[in-house]
């Protein structure tokens, strides 16, 4: 077992990009061109076993207040070590394998790195070794629902205020964008109403990324518009391999309360009926935005954020490094 630490110009990207699709703890977040757009300097650990690549797993190392780090990127909600599939004909082999695996990622790490902080997949569930490297383990939700019940059966599982709000939205017409800007405009008269979704810097990102989605064919944005044809709510949604992911949405903060989001996100479940999908929520352990998702009838599926942090005490606490 061989990895090696890696600055993206040296990855071979087709290779990569095929073993992220094929992993179970595969995601949209860790393919290259994504990864171009919300880490342009990413690099990262790659695994080899007789010369045939295992594993991948991202980093974002870069150079802050004179230290090196590595952070999650905005616009990804875990990272992590993705492992090729593979069969194995007890536990104990699975798990011993992935142990050298694991192993070996957390020895190719740069020694220089001070802070390591990243989400990993629900899908990834042998730790131990970070742990064992001091790194500490802690969990989080994520919010998924499975789509293969029927519309009838999805509608069952909502939950009474969710129900209420979609009927509420029955007169709004939905349509597919070609673009996002309408998304990035009501995120705009978010912030004019004092209410700030995301920064400057992250709505130019956002803008990038659903550009490059669609190009792709690698999601989608709907729109819920009024009656006159005023602009009430929008969202915006990646597809990978067999899961549909709740990236990015907004409302008019001008409206008043007309079930456009829920409704929104009700016609997104049901875009993915029948395809075999499961819809991500992207979670929230928020106590209101945690019912809200559940309202949908999702159920919480935790995953890992590990850190380590080395860097001296007096600069802990400066938490714009991030």
């Amino acid at each position: 077992m061989k990895a090696e630490f890696k600055p993206h110009t040296k990855i071979i990207r087709d290779e990569w990009d095929a073993l992220v699709r094929a992993s179970p703890q595969g995601n949209c977040y860790a393919l290259s061109h994504y990864m171009d757009l919300v880490a342009p300097e990413w690099s990262g650990v790659e695994v080899f076993e007789k010369e045939k690549l295992v594993a991948v797993m991202p980093l974002h190392v870069r150079k802050r207040r004179g230290f090196f780090v590595s952070l999650q990127p905005p616009f990804s909600q875990y990272w992590g070590i993705c492992f090729e599939p593979r069969s194995f004909s007890s536990i104990y082999k699975r798990y011993s394998w992935q142990r050298k695996v694991v192993q070996a990622v957390v020895d190719a790490l740069p020694e220089n790195l001070r802070w390591f902080a990243h989400s990993f997949s629900p899908h990834f569930d042998y730790p131990l070794p970070f742990h064992w490297q001091g790194h500490s383990l802690k969990t989080r939700y994520t919010y998924v629902l499975d789509l293969e019940a029927s519309e009838q059966e999805l509608w069952k599982g909502l939950g009474k205020n969710t129900k209420y709000e979609i009927n509420k939205a029955s007169e709004l017409q939905l349509q597919e964008a070609a673009n996002g800007e309408g998304l990035l405009e009501l995120v705009k008269r978010n912030g004019e109403a004092g209410k700030q979704l995301l920064t400057a810097t992250e709505g130019e990102l956002l803008g990038k990324i659903m550009a490059d989605a669609l190009k792709h064919k690698e999601g989608y944005v709907l729109e819920m518009t009024t009656p006159e044809g005023g602009l009430s709510a929008a969202g915006f949604f990646l597809e990978f391999e067999g899961r549909t992911v709740y990236l990015m949405s907004a409302q008019n903060p001008t409206e008043k309360q007309n079930g456009a989001m829920t409704r929104l996100i009700w016609e997104a479940m049901k875009k993915g009926l029948g395809k075999g999908r499961l819809f991500d929520f992207e979670g929230s352990m928020m106590e209101g935005v945690e019912g809200f998702f559940r309202g949908f009838g999702a159920g919480p599926i935790p995953y890992l954020f590990i850190e380590k942090n080395d860097l001296p005490l007096w600069v802990k606490w400066i938490r714009r490094l991030r």
